[in-house]
């Protein structure tokens, strides 16, 4: 039935490799390891390390036979050979590890790394349940349960939006370069680390308004929101059109030219307490003394100074404010002993 009534699904198949190697030293408490640098991860598997990785330039698998099931490919050294490096330049000792074995099967990922689920929107009483981008495992307890419940009682126990086959516009799964595009970033960025306000570089300008090109001609750069790109900010550089896919996507751009970190970290800055501090918890005890009366027995105290050097009142009515900026604390307004009750 699925071979003649499928829908449209949005996820691409590749190839996701590794290798299990014996290392030879005290391997035994490892934990598991991942290095967003080099995309890879190594994990123990009895006597033997996992390794794996997610390579910035993945294959696509073109031609999926209707016959093909829980199979597996020939692993492609040529492909493999940087993730082995990446694990080499992390585990040492690998370079003089012999190779258990291999394995290499397909990977289906999709256009926004979320799995498809629920019920397709072409085909009443067809559910999907698959595109878990190497994540099947660790998903696939709690999802197969929405979704024996999503088919039961016509929707999941819990709020299944960001999964659900239905949030991608058919404007979008109807078109191959997007699913393509989108689905290779999914693979490519699997292991990169997520920064704030992170935009893709994949699919863009599916969907536009009628204001785009002027908007883009007065230097405003886009983002995306559901293939439509929509205005984020202004450039004072003057127009910057979103360029051609092209991962990894450095288009030729100078890394680090202005290093404005690295200037930073040649101050005074450190991740230690700053140099004040201990001015701060020498003069703390004197601000105490001369502005209040300590005799009460401290509730808390409050880690501004290197040792406790004050206690809070027992009974304090209003407010008080406590500054340990300053060389000096201040204690504003309205507070008694409990002596003086």
């Amino acid at each position: 039935m699925a071979a003649h009534s499928s829908p449209p699904r949005s996820l691409e198949p590749r190839g996701t490799p590794f290798s299990r190697d014996r290392p030879q030293g005290p391997c035994g408490n490892m934990p598991n390891v991942r290095d967003h640098d080099a995309s890879i991860y190594l994990r123990l598997q009895g006597d033997a390390l996992s390794v794996g990785g997610y390579e910035a330039n993945p294959i696509f698998w073109e031609e999926v036979s209707d016959k093909f099931a829980f199979g597996l490919f020939d692993l492609d050294w040529d492909v493999f050979t940087q993730h082995i490096e990446g694990a080499i330049n992390r585990v040492p000792v690998l370079e003089r590890t012999g190779i258990k074995s291999t394995v290499c099967g397909p990977e289906s990922f999709t256009p926004d790394h979320k799995p498809l689920m629920g019920e397709a929107p072409e085909l009443r009483g067809f559910f999907l349940g698959c595109g878990f981008n190497s994540a099947g495992m660790m998903l696939g307890g709690g999802c197969g349960q929405e979704l024996a419940h999503w088919i039961i009682h016509g929707r999941p126990e819990k709020d299944m939006h960001s999964y659900d086959i239905r949030r991608f516009h058919h404007s979008l799964t109807d078109h191959g370069r997007w699913i393509r595009e989108r689905s290779h970033e999914s693979y490519s960025k699997n292991y990169s680390v997520v920064f704030p306000h992170d935009e893709p570089l994949a699919g863009r300008n599916m969907r536009t308004d009628p204001l785009h090109e002027e908007l883009l001609a007065r230097g405003c750069v886009f983002q995306e929101r559901h293939g439509w790109e929509r205005p984020g900010w202004f450039s004072p550089r003057g127009a910057a059109p979103v360029l051609p896919y092209d991962y990894y996507g450095a288009y030729r751009t100078p890394a680090h030219e202005d290093y404005v970190y690295g200037r930073l970290l040649g101050h005074e800055y450190t991740f230690d307490f700053p140099p004040h501090h201990d001015v701060v918890g020498r003069r703390s005890p004197d601000g105490v003394e001369r502005r209040a009366s300590p005799r009460a027995g401290p509730l808390c105290r409050l880690p501004a100074a290197p040792a406790p050097v004050f206690g809070c009142l027992s009974f304090v009515e209003e407010s008080v404010m406590l500054s340990a900026a300053l060389p000096s604390l201040r204690l504003y307004q309205g507070f008694a002993s409990e002596a003086g009750r």
